[in-house]
C-alpha cells in the first residue's frame, strides 16, 4: 500500500532495481511487490527489468508463475507474455504459454477483442498439436483463459484414449461460464471408465457447485474393486465461509495406476475455491518405467504441467509462492574523513516467506509402493548491518548478516503392499530452524548513463561464517 500509495514509489523501485540488480530472493520478493501493486506503471518495471533476457531462468519462472495473480493486466503487459508464449525458442515458453491463459482471463471483461485474438490463437495451436505434450499445455492454457468460445474444443478432448488428456480437457472446463460444462460433466461421469478421471470429473463439478454429480462422487471409491483409498481433510471456519486443506490417495493394481491429491481451498457462501493443489499420477508402461504426471495450481490456475515417462524411483521439488515483507532501514549521516571519502552506517531487516513442495516415489514394485509428498511452509527474517566508506565514483565496506530460519514439514508418507496388512500412512510434522552470521566485504563502482551516475552491481565476497547448525522438533508423527 505505501507504494501504490506514494505516486514516487514505483519510479524508486525500478532505480533500485536498475541501481543494485539484487540477487534472486530480493528481486522475486520485488516483483511479488509489484505484481500486488499492480498498476500499469508497475508493470512497466516488471517487463523492463524481469523481461529483458537478463535475468537467469529459475528467477523469470518464479516470476512468471506470481504474475499469473495478477489482477488488471495491460494489454502491453499481456501482448509481453504473449510473445514469450509464441516463442519455441524461450527458455520458460511453455510457463509463459500457462500464465498467458490466467491473463487472458482477466482481461476477458475489459479487452474481448483482444483476449479472443490469443485466446483463438491458443485454441488454433491445441487443435493443431500432434503430441501429447503440447495437447496437455494449451488445454491447460485454456482451461486458465476459461472462455465459452472454446468449449468445443476443448471438449473434444474429453473421450481421448489417453486418460491423462481426459483428465487435463475435464479440469479445463472448470472456468466456463456455460452450462453445457454441466450437462457434459453429468455425461462423462457416467461413461468415464478411469477412477482418477472419474475424481476430476466429481471435483470440478464441485468447483461449479453442480451437486447433482457431487451425489453421486460418493459412490465412485466404493465402486474400485482390487484397489487402496485413503482421503484426510480439516476445515476452519462456518458454514458460510471456511478455509481447509485435504488429500487423497488411490491405487489400483489394474490398470496399474495411482494417484496423490493434495492441496488448501476456501469455500464462500457454498463455492468451492482452490488455492493451492498439486497432483501426481503414475502408470505402469513396462516393468522399469512408469508414466509420471505433475499438475500444480495457485488460486484456480494450473502454473506447472509435467507428462514423462521415467524409472519407477521418482523425486523432486518446486517453490510454490515465494514472497517477502517490506520493512524500514536505517542509514546514518556521512561522516567525513577527508575530501570526498566518507563512512556510513546502514542497518536493513528483512522478512521473507516461500512454499516449497516436495515429492519422492519407488514404484518399482508392481504390488508395493512407498513415498511422500511433502509441503514446506518457511520462513525466514534477520537483519543486514553496514559499515562502508564512499567516495562519489566508488564505494566499499563490511557487511554482518544475521539471519533466522524455520521451517514447517508436513509430510505424507506412504508404505503399501498389495495383499498386505502392513500397509501404512503416516503425517508427520517438524519444525525446523536454523540461524546463521556472516560478515563479507563489498565494493561498488559508479558509471554514468543518460539518466545520471548510476551504480553497478555490488560485488563481494564472505570473509567469515558462522552458524548455530540445524535444530529438529518433532511435533506430530501420526499413523493414518
Amino acid at each position: 500500500n505505501l507504494v501504490r500509495n506514494d505516486p514516487n514509489g514505483v519510479a524508486q523501485i525500478a532505480t533500485f532495481l536498475e541501481d543494485n540488480r539484487p540477487e534472486n530472493v530480493w528481486a522475486q520478493s520485488i516483483a511479488a511487490m509489484l505484481i500486488n501493486v499492480g498498476t500499469p506503471e508497475a508493470q512497466d518495471v516488471i517487463q523492463a527489468y524481469y523481461f529483458n533476457g537478463k535475468v537467469d531462468e529459475i528467477l523469470l519462472r518464479d516470476v512468471l508463475i506470481t504474475v499469473s495473480t495478477l489482477e488488471n493486466p495491460t494489454t502491453d503487459f499481456v501482448s509481453t507474455v504473449a510473445a514469450f508464449a509464441s516463442d519455441k525458442g524461450f527458455v520458460e515458453q511453455e510457463t509463459a504459454t500457462l500464465i498467458l491463459g490466467a491473463l487472458l482471463h482477466s482481461t476477458a471483461q475489459e479487452n474481448p477483442e483482444f483476449t479472443a485474438k490469443w485466446v483463438g490463437q491458443l485454441e488454433d495451436s491445441l487443435l493443431k498439436s500432434e503430441d501429447v505434450d503440447n495437447t496437455l499445455l494449451y488445454l491447460s492454457a485454456l482451461g486458465n483463459a476459461g472462455q465459452d468460445s472454446t468449449f468445443y474444443s476443448v471438449a473434444s478432448f474429453v473421450d481421448d484414449a489417453d486418460p491423462v488428456v481426459r483428465l487435463t480437457a475435464i479440469e479445463s472446463l472448470r472456468k466456463m461460464p456455460t452450462a453445457e460444462v454441466e450437462m457434459l460433466l453429468e455425461q462423462r461421469f457416467n461413461e468415464e471408465s478411469h477412477e482418477t478421471v472419474k475424481m476430476a470429473i466429481a471435483n470440478v463439478a464441485m468447483e461449479r457447485g453442480d451437486e447433482n454429480i457431487n451425489t453421486q462422487s460418493s459412490r465412485t471409491e466404493a465402486r474400485l474393486a482390487n484397489s487402496y483409498n485413503w482421503s484426510w481433510g480439516t476445515a476452519f471456519g462456518s458454514s458460510r465461509a471456511s478455509v481447509g486443506t485435504n488429500a487423497y490417495l488411490s491405487i489400483q493394481k489394474e490398470p496399474f495406476y495411482a494417484n496423490l491429491v493434495g492441496g488448501s481451498y476456501a469455500k464462500i457462501f457454498g463455492r468451492h475455491y482452490t488455492l493451492a493443489r498439486a497432483q501426481l499420477m503414475t502408470q505402469k508402461v513396462s516393468a522399469t518405467t512408469r508414466r509420471y504426471y505433475i499438475d500444480l495450481k495457485l488460486v484456480g490456475n494450473t502454473v506447472y504441467h509435467h507428462d514423462s515417462i521415467r524409472t519407477c524411483a521418482v523425486n523432486g521439488s518446486g517453490v510454490l509462492y515465494r514472497g517477502s515483507v517490506s520493512l524500514p532501514g536505517y542509514t546514518s549521516p556521512p561522516i567525513y574523513i577527508w575530501g570526498p571519502l566518507h563512512v556510513r552506517v546502514t542497518a536493513r531487516p528483512f522478512f521473507s516467506y516461500a512454499l516449497v513442495l516436495y515429492w519422492n516415489l519407488n514404484w518399482c514394485n508392481a504390488t508395493s509402493a512407498n513415498g511422500y509428498v511433502m509441503l514446506v511452509p518457511q520462513i525466514s527474517f534477520g537483519a543486514v548491518g553496514s559499515v562502508y566508506a564512499s567516495i562519489y565514483i566508488a564505494r566499499a565496506g563490511l557487511s554482518l548478516s544475521i539471519s533466522v530460519w524455520a521451517g514447517i514439514y508436513l509430510r505424507l508418507y506412504a508404505n503399501l503392499s498389495a495383499g498386505s496388512s502392513a500397509n501404512s500412512l503416516r503425517l508427520d510434522i517438524d519444525l525446523l530452524t536454523r540461524v546463521s552470521m556472516n560478515i563479507s566485504a563489498w565494493y561498488q563502482t559508479r558509471r554514468l548513463t543518460w539518466r545520471g551516475w548510476r551504480w553497478n552491481g555490488r560485488h563481494s565476497r564472505i570473509i567469515w561464517r558462522y552458524a548455530f547448525g540445524m535444530r529438529h522438533y518433532h511435533l506430530n508423527h501420526h499413523a493414518i
